[in-house]
């Protein structure tokens, strides 16, 4: 079961996009289990976060905001699993978005046909996220699952991929890998790409991967960087 919650203190819009999101499950099968919160505080206190997969989460409460509940998502909690697609009435927010790494941003009031969209791309992200990364090292071929791997490094016509705990260099073309893998990475440098779900912290100019690694990233990629971590 893909598990989805909805968080937003009107209920009238929770109720809208539970109902969007059980026809696309009728229509698709994807076995769908959605739950609704109306504020960020019932999420904290009542979910349990490493179950879901996907939070429609909207910006303006009368106590905690979204921006801050999608802070303490990745930052504090350390979660970069989750996907968010925030929501708010105002358009303005979506630079205010840039660490929590949004998903998406829907502006309301909510059109079916966006939520749609947005449940689509979820779900060939979802699907990719669980796909695995084939490889040749020392004449074997080898297996990893796309998100264990943080990031990759050009080095002549090698490659060295690192995780968390170890890297591995082997024999193939950069950009090739980039393209397979776009879906998930972003190209900061010239033969350097990082997984988005490692991103921590982020400036305009830099990015902090989950371990502690910092890079720059040159001019040339600042924007779409920018946008890809704001989910544009």
């Amino acid at each position: 079961m893909v598990k989805i919650a909805v968080v937003d203190d009107n209920k009238i819009i929770c109720s809208q996009i539970k109902e969007i999101i059980e026809k696309f499950d009728v229509r698709y099968d994807y076995d769908i289990g959605c739950d609704v919160y109306n504020s960020c505080e019932e999420f904290i206190e009542n979910s349990q976060l490493e179950n879901y997969e996907l939070i429609f989460l909207d910006i303006e409460f009368p106590q905690m905001s979204g921006i801050e509940l999608g802070n303490v998502i990745r930052n504090n909690l350390k979660n970069m699993k989750v996907q968010m697609i925030f929501i708010s009435s105002k358009s303005t927010y979506a630079m205010d978005l840039f660490d929590a790494q949004p998903f998406n941003f829907l502006i309301k009031p909510l059109d079916e046909g966006k939520i749609n969209e947005c449940l689509t791309k979820f779900f060939i992200y979802y699907h990719e996220y669980n796909r695995m990364f084939e490889y040749t090292f020392e004449n074997t071929r080898y297996r990893i699952p796309v998100n264990e791997i943080v990031y990759f490094k050009s080095r002549g016509k090698k490659v060295i991929m690192y995780t968390l705990d170890k890297s591995v260099e082997f024999y193939g073309v950069f950009g090739e890998i980039s393209d397979e893998l776009k879906q998930h990475f972003v190209v900061i440098k010239r033969g350097l790409m990082v997984n988005l779900k490692y991103v921590v912290n982020s400036t305009f100019s830099s990015i902090e991967l989950k371990g502690g690694t910092f890079f720059q990233i040159s001019k040339n990629h600042r924007e779409n960087v920018r946008n890809r971590l704001c989910g544009l």
